[in-house]
């Protein structure tokens, strides 16, 4: 939106200087010359000046499409494997509630583990 209130009073004043210089000059570049009116001069070189700056601008998406395209990747990859942990944990905590929920019969004994006496 904001580029449309830079580009829409540009092409006005545009349009109306091409309007209002419609004299013939003698215009020579290097050894090449002709008569042309200021406006349409100027007008050829606003087009080419747009076209050249949308092709860079182009090049500079594509790089940044590219960084774009490889962050996607490493999400993607990133929530593939943080779903398998999330399952690796689900299947983890089952299995402790199974252990947990097992019944301990009353004559096994649980005998104390000696400390390990150290040199």
């Amino acid at each position: 939106m904001v580029r449309l209130f830079i580009l829409i009073p540009f092409l006005i004043l545009l349009t109306l200087f091409v309007a209002v210089n419609q004299t013939p000059l003698q215009f020579s570049l290097l050894i090449w010359s002709w008569q042309s009116s200021s406006g349409v001069i100027v007008l050829l070189a606003s087009i080419i000046s747009f076209l050249l700056g949308a092709f860079l601008i182009w090049i500079s998406e594509l790089s940044q499409r590219h960084r774009a395209r490889k962050a996607e990747l490493q999400v993607r990859e990133l929530e593939t494997r943080s779903s398998a942990q999330r399952d690796e944990l689900l299947r983890l905590r089952g299995q402790l509630k199974q252990v947990a929920l097992t019944p301990v019969s009353p004559d096994t004994t649980v005998s104390p583990v000696p400390p390990s006496s150290s040199v």
